[in-house]
């Protein structure tokens, strides 16, 4: 029995930073930061929170010592932004943010992928990352060594015949690895709680074309992140417009999700106004602007050609 791939899952979307303003409000956001230093006064919550979209240039600031521990805690709160912070310097942040996100399952992940990659010597050895996901039944079998995923694979698919309700990835990959396996009111319930894993059951689900009553019990979206994967690989077509609604709610996402739908002009112009009134206090907002520029001057409008 083999177990499905998993689809490209993007963590932190950057799409956002690509406008013809970036420095200008890189600019800013550098200001902001020194005058804060300087008059030894609180950065505003709206600008540590705009500059964790920037990785590399936060990374940069953290590492000039430029903020205080208020500062940093703000600035490192979410542990997606945290991790991609650190992996833009690695050796100079380990220290200060990889305990932060230690107990952020998809950023063990990352820093274990990671490492794999660059080959770096970091904090702790891989055996210390792969147990910290020993409990996640699908990332213990992703992330396994290859040499060892056979006797991992038959040993989990065991496991979760007889565990498949007592946490979402174990209900995932029971029903990953189990073809003939259902998605019934109880495993959706399941797979429900965390919809990283919810995604993940539905592609599966799709691929084996199952039946659009079992693929209900699956298609309720709440998190914009997840609402744009289910967009993207058109998962759920009788559902696009309320997905869209949820993407909205958050302009990274939502420039993520113009970076891949093809939309003229006049579409983006009304996703971009539906969007500026549903989170007009955002502080995201500004960079969505300048991104909705950016793509407005390279699209068609409608009956153009691309």
């Amino acid at each position: 029995m083999t177990h499905a791939p998993i689809p490209e899952i993007i963590r932190f979307p950057q799409a956002i930073i690509g406008n013809c303003a970036q420095d200008r409000l890189d600019e800013l956001l550098r200001t902001e930061v020194l005058r804060s230093r300087e008059s030894g006064k609180p950065i505003a919550e709206p600008f540590l929170r705009r500059l964790a979209w920037r990785p590399e240039l936060a990374a940069r600031l953290i590492c000039a010592q430029l903020f205080a521990k208020r500062d940093l805690d703000i600035l490192l709160s979410d542990p997606d932004a945290a991790c991609s912070i650190l992996l833009e310097n690695y050796a100079g942040l380990c220290a200060l943010i990889e305990p932060r996100i230690l107990g952020h399952l998809p950023s063990v992940e990352r820093l274990l992928v990671d490492q794999r990659a660059t080959g770096r010597e970091g904090l702790r050895a891989e055996s210390e990352y792969l147990r910290l996901i020993a409990h996640d039944a699908d990332r213990r079998y992703r992330l396994t060594p290859v040499i060892e995923r056979p006797i991992v694979l038959a040993a989990l698919t065991e496991e979760s015949e007889m565990c498949q309700e007592e946490s979402p990835s174990m209900a995932f990959f029971y029903f990953a690895t189990h073809p003939r396996s259902e998605i019934t009111p109880r495993l959706a319930g399941v797979l429900n709680d965390d919809e990283e894993y919810q995604y993940l059951a539905l592609r599966v689900a799709r691929g084996r074309r199952r039946q659009e009553t079992e693929i209900q019990f699956l298609a309720d979206f709440r998190e914009p992140g997840w609402a744009f994967h289910v967009l993207r690989d058109r998962l759920l077509p009788d559902k696009e417009a309320k997905l869209n609604e949820i993407v909205q709610s958050h302009p990274a996402w939502l420039a993520q999700w113009w970076q891949v739908a093809r939309l003229d002009r006049a579409q983006l112009a009304a996703s971009y106004e539906a969007s500026a009134d549903r989170c007009a206090s955002h502080e995201l907002l500004p960079e969505l602007y300048w991104f909705y520029r950016t793509l407005a001057a390279r699209v068609a409008l409608p009956g153009e050609a691309a």
